[in-house]
Protein backbone atom coordinates (compact mmCIF):
# COMPACT_ATOMS: atom_id res chain seq x y z
CA UNK A 1 0.00 0.00 0.00
CA UNK A 2 2.50 2.58 0.67
CA UNK A 3 4.58 1.99 -2.26
CA UNK A 4 1.80 2.22 -4.25
CA UNK A 5 0.95 5.71 -2.69
CA UNK A 6 4.67 6.07 -3.65
CA UNK A 7 4.23 5.60 -7.15
CA UNK A 8 1.02 7.99 -6.99
CA UNK A 9 2.75 10.58 -5.74
CA UNK A 10 5.92 10.50 -8.08
CA UNK A 11 3.27 10.21 -11.06
CA UNK A 12 1.67 13.59 -10.00
CA UNK A 13 5.36 14.91 -9.59
CA UNK A 14 6.04 14.21 -13.31
CA UNK A 15 2.27 15.11 -14.43
CA UNK A 16 3.38 18.75 -12.88
CA UNK A 17 6.66 18.69 -14.06
CA UNK A 18 4.61 18.26 -17.58
CA UNK A 19 2.51 20.42 -17.11
CA UNK A 20 4.35 23.88 -15.88
CA UNK A 21 7.03 22.99 -18.73
CA UNK A 22 7.09 27.04 -19.96
CA UNK A 23 5.64 28.38 -17.66
CA UNK A 24 7.69 30.81 -15.16
CA UNK A 25 4.93 31.34 -12.24
CA UNK A 26 2.22 29.33 -11.09
CA UNK A 27 -0.33 29.74 -8.27
CA UNK A 28 1.03 28.06 -5.15
CA UNK A 29 -2.11 27.25 -4.27
CA UNK A 30 -3.70 25.16 -6.63
CA UNK A 31 -0.98 24.54 -9.23
CA UNK A 32 -2.72 26.84 -11.92
CA UNK A 33 -0.59 29.03 -14.44
CA UNK A 34 -0.54 32.57 -13.16
CA UNK A 35 -2.58 34.64 -15.88
CA UNK A 36 -1.27 37.86 -14.44
CA UNK A 37 2.21 38.66 -13.51
CA UNK A 38 1.40 42.49 -12.31
CA UNK A 39 -1.84 41.23 -10.68
CA UNK A 40 0.54 38.58 -9.09
CA UNK A 41 2.89 40.58 -8.45
CA UNK A 42 0.89 43.12 -6.50
CA UNK A 43 -1.03 40.42 -4.47
CA UNK A 44 2.91 39.60 -3.52
CA UNK A 45 3.48 43.44 -2.36
CA UNK A 46 0.68 43.65 -0.48
CA UNK A 47 1.20 40.19 1.64
CA UNK A 48 4.84 41.23 2.21
CA UNK A 49 3.63 44.93 3.09
CA UNK A 50 6.18 46.78 0.65
CA UNK A 51 3.26 48.29 -1.50
CA UNK A 52 2.72 50.93 1.58
CA UNK A 53 5.80 53.28 2.61
CA UNK A 54 4.93 56.17 5.52
CA UNK A 55 1.20 55.42 5.59
CA UNK A 56 1.37 56.10 2.00
CA UNK A 57 0.94 53.73 -1.32
CA UNK A 58 3.79 52.62 -3.52
CA UNK A 59 3.60 51.65 -7.04
CA UNK A 60 5.10 47.94 -7.51
CA UNK A 61 4.99 47.37 -10.89
CA UNK A 62 7.17 44.87 -13.06
CA UNK A 63 9.20 46.92 -14.35
CA UNK A 64 10.25 48.32 -11.54
CA UNK A 65 11.73 44.88 -10.86
CA UNK A 66 13.80 45.51 -14.08
CA UNK A 67 15.19 48.67 -13.38
CA UNK A 68 15.81 48.14 -10.06
CA UNK A 69 18.05 44.82 -11.37
CA UNK A 70 20.19 46.97 -13.74
CA UNK A 71 20.79 49.45 -11.12
CA UNK A 72 21.78 47.22 -8.84
CA UNK A 73 23.93 45.75 -11.23
CA UNK A 74 25.68 48.68 -12.93
CA UNK A 75 26.18 49.73 -8.95
CA UNK A 76 27.19 46.92 -7.37
CA UNK A 77 30.51 45.93 -5.69
CA UNK A 78 32.26 43.58 -6.58
CA UNK A 79 30.10 45.12 -10.11
CA UNK A 80 27.91 42.66 -12.02
CA UNK A 81 30.25 42.13 -15.94
CA UNK A 82 28.90 44.71 -17.73
CA UNK A 83 28.25 42.10 -20.65
CA UNK A 84 26.25 39.74 -18.14
CA UNK A 85 23.62 42.52 -17.29
CA UNK A 86 23.74 43.61 -21.44
CA UNK A 87 22.52 39.96 -22.04
CA UNK A 88 20.52 39.21 -19.18
CA UNK A 89 18.43 42.85 -19.56
CA UNK A 90 18.56 41.73 -23.19
CA UNK A 91 20.25 44.99 -24.34
CA UNK A 92 21.76 44.96 -28.17
CA UNK A 93 24.31 48.07 -26.35
CA UNK A 94 25.95 48.41 -23.49
CA UNK A 95 25.38 52.55 -23.63
CA UNK A 96 21.95 52.47 -21.91
CA UNK A 97 23.19 50.38 -18.73
CA UNK A 98 25.76 52.64 -18.57
CA UNK A 99 24.32 56.10 -19.22
CA UNK A 100 21.05 55.41 -17.29
CA UNK A 101 21.58 52.88 -14.79
CA UNK A 102 24.86 53.76 -13.20
CA UNK A 103 23.41 57.37 -12.88
CA UNK A 104 20.59 56.34 -11.54
CA UNK A 105 22.81 54.35 -8.83
CA UNK A 106 24.27 57.10 -7.61
CA UNK A 107 21.12 57.67 -5.12
CA UNK A 108 21.45 54.29 -3.66
CA UNK A 109 25.29 53.99 -3.22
Amino acid sequence: AKEMEMEKEEEEEERNDVELKGRLFVNAKNGEPVSSFKKALSTACTRAEIDRHEGRRRRVFPYLLRHSFATLAATSSPPVPIVVAQKVMRHSSSKLLLEVYARAGEGVV
